[in-house]
């Protein structure tokens, strides 16, 4: 993230495959910043819309195509933001929470 000049304070949902939901190191990193992971099946990976990366040995380990990119965006309601990234055993991906800010066209309107 701070490659891309975005804060770790951003952050408000972390989300797999439920096959990684007893994964040691997952469970550490979301509690040592406080964040709840989410977790979805292979099919609600499978049915969410959009242009993911696709990879022939995450297929066949979770029955889905892509996991990282499926769950930002399906975690977040929103569009990628970041694609697929790996390194040294974890694989990355942020996806952009829609966003419309409290505000007014006039003064006195309530």
């Amino acid at each position: 993230m701070a490659r891309n000049g975005l804060d770790i304070k951003a952050v408000k949902c972390i989300a797999s495959i439920d096959l990684k939901s007893d994964e040691e190191g997952l469970l550490k990193y979301c509690k040592d910043i406080g964040i709840e992971p989410v977790f979805y099946s292979s099919k609600e990976l499978t049915d969410v819309s959009g242009e993911f990366t696709p990879s022939a040995f995450v297929q066949s380990v979770t029955g889905v195509d892509n996991v990282c990119e499926r769950a930002a965006v399906l975690a977040s309601g929103g569009k990628l933001l970041l694609p697929k990234w790996a390194r040294d055993g974890v694989t990355f991906a942020a996806a952009l929470r829609p966003f419309a800010p409290d505000w007014r066209w006039r003064d006195d309107e309530p």
